[in-house]
């Protein structure tokens, strides 16, 4: 498009303020020129008010509809100019939004905004509104309380059909996009002996396998929401070895369908006497077909008084089948099926296997994963603590501000994502406390980006693995360790690898091999600002042929030998490197 170009710039004013009038927003990056506006009843001084001589970008505008709506509503923007945006906000407030062509994007009114200017930032600049857009209240949510529709809540008589008519009524009134809760009430303790089904959520625009871009999940309407407000209240499940969660989608979930849309918030979960037979799950069962979209699990804790396994030398753990949260996908064609916005948040869950698992088949999409401030106590053999990732395809996956403790196997197990944060988490008693994988592949073909930050490992792993098993392989505490799945990735990367500020110790596990191992082909590690608590070699590096030069960046980090030793500078010798690499080394300060 040329630069703006126009002589009668009384017209072109008039033009600018009608557009103004209905919200538009019009902005020019420096480099660009426009006819000045005019006095009244007089030519523009000189004709023109320019900037800077440059390339002159085109001119960018927009207007919304509505002017108004709630939170997870959505507003269609139009204008010119919005291939590339990178960010639209409300009041400030960053949103999701999806860009469906150069001159339209859709966006959803982020919660928590309040009125306010709506911006869009692009490669040319940002822009912001000229009228304000009106954030109004969230419309009135439907309460049915599962005591209403018969349950006793005594802890001995099966609530399982109330709560499920419960469910189903709200269900029923989120269909046409409403909010609805189902009311739980504090301090009473409700037994389940049968699963309650979720529903299938209202089709929206969802994934589009054949569209690269946007963002997955960044065009599903946010609307709908049924919240289960536990407020304290306990679910106890029956003593037998059914496999069942007491909530869960239908098996197999039917293709297509997406579940999701759900808030399950303040419970306690008894699945004290519980032996299932095959793996289930305890908080939440999602498997098969389907996609999952926009969960939120919060303030949930499971009872700790399960058998403790970990002692076990042998490897045989029964009763090893109860997870926390499980989202699985089943084997369908790439594309499928995707889960995305799935949130963990201030959780204590004791499980016998994985605590969080959101594991897609056969190149599911995974977006938009995260979990903070949980406490996870796993007490089953060969079970991560949580696990994300493969066979899939991820995006973005976030752990932050976590506790994991007496896991048999790994703290965090991630397999192929684009973006990896790991931040804030602590780690006791495990074999080894963070993996990455490549059992899948990243969604996207740029390069991943990995931060492992803040992060630290204490206490001896369990006598199983401290007898080393062969079977096992070579761990190492805090080990990123590298498996590439055949036929997924050619060659995989793990792309730009930093981890800083950690802590740590060998936990006894006699296969071990390094505090620190990473084996390539990356495009770059930094490491600095970590305290190893060790013998031997502490940082194993290794680039794969083929692979490029490796930069590898070490920085202010100490070692010890024991934990009644004080630290010192960490030396290039405690060090191995292997392939093509360069070296910047820097050690601590005395």
């Amino acid at each position: 498009m040329p630069p703006l170009q126009h002589r009668d710039s009384r017209s072109l004013w008039r033009a600018v303020a009608v557009a103004l009038a209905i919200g538009a927003c019009f902005f020019l990056p420096a480099s660009a020129s426009v006819i000045a506006p005019p006095s009244s009843g007089a030519p523009a001084a000189g004709g023109t008010a320019s900037a800077p001589p440059a390339a002159a970008p085109r001119l960018i505008g927009f207007g919304f509809l509505p002017a108004a709506g709630a939170p997870d509503s959505s507003v269609i923007v139009s204008g010119t100019g919005f291939l590339g945006a990178t960010k639209v906000t409300f009041d400030g407030v960053s949103a999701i939004f999806t860009v469906n062509s150069d001159d339209q994007i859709v966006a959803t009114v982020p919660v928590g905004a309040t009125s306010g200017k709506i911006a869009i930032s692009t490669p040319a600049g940002t822009a912001t509104s000229a009228t304000d857009f009106t954030v109004e209240a969230a419309p009135a949510g439907a309460a049915y309380s599962v005591d209403d529709y018969g349950a006793a809540g005594n802890g001995t008589t099966d609530d399982s059909q109330a709560i499920q008519a419960a469910y189903d009524a709200a269900a029923s009134h989120a269909a046409d996009g409403s909010p609805a809760t189902v009311a739980f009430t504090a301090g009473k303790t409700y037994f389940v002996s049968h699963p309650v089904i979720l529903d299938a959520i209202r089709a929206s625009d969802y994934w589009d396998p054949a569209i690269d871009a946007p963002r997955v999940g960044s065009r599903v309407a946010r609307s709908g929401i049924v919240t289960l407000e536990g407020a304290g209240a306990t679910i106890k499940y029956a003593r037998n070895s059914a496999r069942y969660c007491w909530l869960q989608g239908p098996k197999p979930t039917v293709a297509g369908n997406t579940y999701g849309n759900l808030v399950i918030d303040g419970f306690t979960i008894d699945h004290n006497e519980r032996s299932p037979t095959a793996v289930c799950a305890s908080v939440l069962w999602l498997q098969g077909a389907g996609n999952v979209d926009n969960v939120t699990i919060t303030n949930v804790t499971t009872t700790a008084n399960l058998t403790d396994h970990m002692d076990a030398t042998d490897g045989n753990h029964p009763n090893r089948n109860v997870c926390g949260v499980s989202i699985t996908g089943a084997g369908y064609p790439p594309h499928d099926n995707y889960f995305t916005n799935i949130s963990v948040s201030d959780c204590n869950i004791t499980a016998q296997s994985q605590s969080v698992c959101i594991v897609g088949n056969n190149k599911c999409v995974l977006d938009q994963l995260s979990v903070a401030r949980c406490t996870t106590n796993n007490l089953g053999f060969a079970g991560s603590s949580m696990m994300f990732g493969g066979p899939g395809m991820g995006w973005h996956v976030s752990v932050t501000g976590c506790d994991c403790s007496n896991s048999d196997d790994d703290g965090v197990e991630i397999d192929g994502f684009n973006e990896v944060t790991i931040r804030g988490c602590s780690f006791h008693r495990i074999r080894q406390a963070i993996c990455l994988t490549r059992f899948s592949r990243p969604y996207k073909t740029t390069v991943p980006d990995i931060t492992i930050d803040d992060c630290h490992y204490s206490g001896d792993c369990g006598p199983y693995w401290q007898q080393g098993h062969a079977s096992a392989g070579v761990r190492s505490p805090m080990m990123p360790e590298m498996r590439s799945n055949a036929g997924w990735i050619t060659p995989p990367n793990w792309g730009n690898v930093t981890i800083e500020n950690c802590t740590g110790q060998w936990n006894g596990y006699s296969l071990h091999r390094s505090f620190f191992t990473l084996n390539g082909p990356m495009n770059s590690v930094t490491i600095r600002d970590c305290d190893i608590t060790d013998t031997g070699t502490m940082i194993q590096i290794g680039q794969v042929a083929g692979a490029g030069t490796l930069p590898i960046t070490i920085t202010g980090c100490r070692k010890r030998a024991s934990t009644s030793a004080g630290y010192v500078p960490l030396t290039q010798s405690d060090c191995s490197f292997s392939g093509s690499y360069t070296l910047s080394f820097t050690p601590a300060a005395s």
